[in-house]
């Protein structure tokens, strides 16, 4: 059981206009589908993104998730189980990453998650 996925429907590669539609369109099928979730702001290779946490999803919805990523070109997602593990979910390959933590400030590497709802900054160290 994982405790939440992090995702986003955002590419570095698109227009500002048609990644707001890529992430309204995966907002809208998030809700359609029932999942929990809220936004986060991520920050992937350096560029930053809006992104979605989904919560408590089992692992037949984290591939359901990975299937819905491949609509909006994303490589993989980041899946965290119960004990804050982190996991690159690519297909059925689970790849342990390090461990899901807050930090204090606002870290310096170039893949972070920054919570508005708590102003927390989160990396995997």
């Amino acid at each position: 059981m994982f405790k939440f996925v992090l995702m986003s429907a955002e590419r570095s590669d698109r227009s500002t206009l048609a990644n707001e539609i890529a992430t309204e369109t995966l907002e809208a099928w998030l809700t359609e589908q029932n999942y929990a979730f809220k936004s986060v702001v991520g920050c992937y290779q350096g560029t930053k993104e809006l992104s979605f946490v989904v919560l408590a999803p089992t692992k037949a919805e984290v591939s359901n998730l990975v299937a819905q990523s491949r609509l909006y070109d994303q490589e993989c997602i980041l899946a965290v189980n119960s004990q804050s593990k982190a996991f690159l979910v690519d297909g059925d390959t689970y790849t342990p990453i390090g461990q899901f933590k807050a930090i204090a400030g606002k870290p310096a590497s170039d893949n972070w998650t920054f919570d508005p709802y708590t102003g927390e900054y989160y990396e995997v160290g």
